[in-house]
């Protein structure tokens, strides 16, 4: 016995009606590194502001006569020299190794607060007089402007990163995987049955800058599987995927229960 569409079970027309208020499609884009320097354009910005408002920009007083009868590392220009350069130091190595639990970077956040706080206090108390004769000759400054043109290059790079990123990215749909790639948009297809995906963070600084994380997909058939690395905001991404695909069982569950109802 055959049956029309407007016969179908009113459970059929519900489920198949929600589906197609779900995304269509979900766009996936690997960034490069440099992105996680957004601590580092902050800082830059928050110290150019700070070295304006004292009023150093063009003009930046010598060691001398910055020091006067206190030690030059003391200074606030020279503290927001060095809150900048520890800032850009933590940014750098965040982005070269890898911190898989909350431990590992909080005892890197930890231990750079705590020295930077222990050389101030040495330097103004003198507990440690070797190291206070060492510390005061750091003289860390530059002016407002070196801060905002630092910024204004990293904000440019980040325009470039933005806009070329549309030359390689990925996109999953209920029934096929596109990898566009190159200048006139080449594509490569895989299907989306029998198709498992993982989410990994490993990494938890990004995970925490910019929600990044890795994802695998692992398509039936393929020698290899999948790997995408550096995809923001993953959680939003992850739940996108479950709908997009989960609208594709959805599909074949219908039809498979069109064939019975057929039969």
């Amino acid at each position: 016995m055959s049956t029309d569409a407007g016969s179908q079970p009113v459970e059929q027309k519900i489920l198949v009606s929600e589906t197609h208020q779900h995304a269509q499609r979900v766009v996936l884009f690997q960034y490069p590194k440099v992105v996680f320097m957004v601590p580092s354009l902050v800082a830059a910005l928050v110290c150019g502001i700070l070295m304006s408002i004292m009023g150093i920009d063009l003009k930046v007083p010598d060691k001398a006569e910055a020091a006067g009868e206190f030690s030059a590392f003391l200074t606030k220009q020279n503290l927001v020299g060095v809150v900048f350069l520890t800032v850009l130091a933590i940014n750098l190595v965040a982005m070269s190794v890898d911190f898989p639990r909350y431990s590992a970077l909080a005892l890197v956040f930890g231990g750079t607060t705590f020295a930077l706080i222990f050389l101030i206090v040495n330097d103004k108390y003198g507990l440690i007089d070797p190291l206070k004769r060492i510390v005061s000759e750091v003289y860390i400054v530059a002016n407002a402007t070196f801060y905002f043109l630092f910024a204004a290059i990293l904000m440019i790079i980040f325009l470039i990163v933005y806009t070329t990123r549309w030359m390689d990215y990925w996109e999953v749909r209920p029934n096929e995987i596109l990898h566009n790639h190159g200048p006139l948009s080449d594509q490569i297809r895989y299907p989306t049955f029998g198709l498992k995906f993982d989410k990994e963070i490993p990494d938890i600084l990004e995970y925490l800058l910019m929600g990044s994380g890795r994802l695998v997909f692992k398509v039936p058939n393929e020698n290899r599987s999948i790997v995408l690395d550096n995809v923001l905001w993953i959680d939003r991404k992850e739940r996108q995927l479950q709908e997009v695909l989960g609208e594709m069982a959805v599909r074949l569950d219908v039809d498979e229960k069109a064939k019975s109802t057929s039969v």
